[in-house]
């Protein structure tokens, strides 16, 4: 059987394309071959280009993601696990951010423009609670 490049990670197997890339040598600890073989199942050479495209840059989009999981943060030690609450924060609350948001943006406005932003801020509040702005 003759083997053909058509394009950028396309192979031509008879009839059939196929999507043939390597892994890269910092990324092969995470997968089982160090070659990534799909069959596209198509003899048409623009949905293959299609196709292998697509799969190129999700493929490219999990291996940054791979590499930035491994990257070395700075002062990881000084994070927190969890944020400081209550007393600690110096910001206000989303409720008090609300009265003042009403307060300065809904001067001479009507009823549906104070409904929509308390029923949006009470939405967020039912989520996540009447927390600190900075939280």
């Amino acid at each position: 059987m003759v083997y053909q490049r058509v394009a950028h990670y396309l192979w031509l197997k008879g009839d059939t394309y196929y999507f043939n890339r390597r892994v890269p040598k910092d990324l092969q600890g995470h997968y089982k071959a160090s070659r990534i073989i799909i069959c596209l199942k198509t003899s048409r050479k623009d949905r293959a280009i299609r196709a292998a495209r697509s799969i190129a840059q999700r493929l490219e989009d999990y291996w940054l993601s791979l590499r930035l999981s491994k990257l070395y943060v700075p002062a990881l030690h000084l994070v927190r696990d969890t944020p400081l609450t209550g007393p600690y924060s110096s910001c206000g609350t989303l409720s008090e951010a609300l009265k003042l948001y009403l307060r300065l943006k809904g001067v001479n406005r009507d009823k549906t423009f104070h409904r929509g932003a308390e029923r949006n801020i009470k939405s967020v509040i039912e989520l996540l609670g009447d927390r600190p702005l900075d939280e």
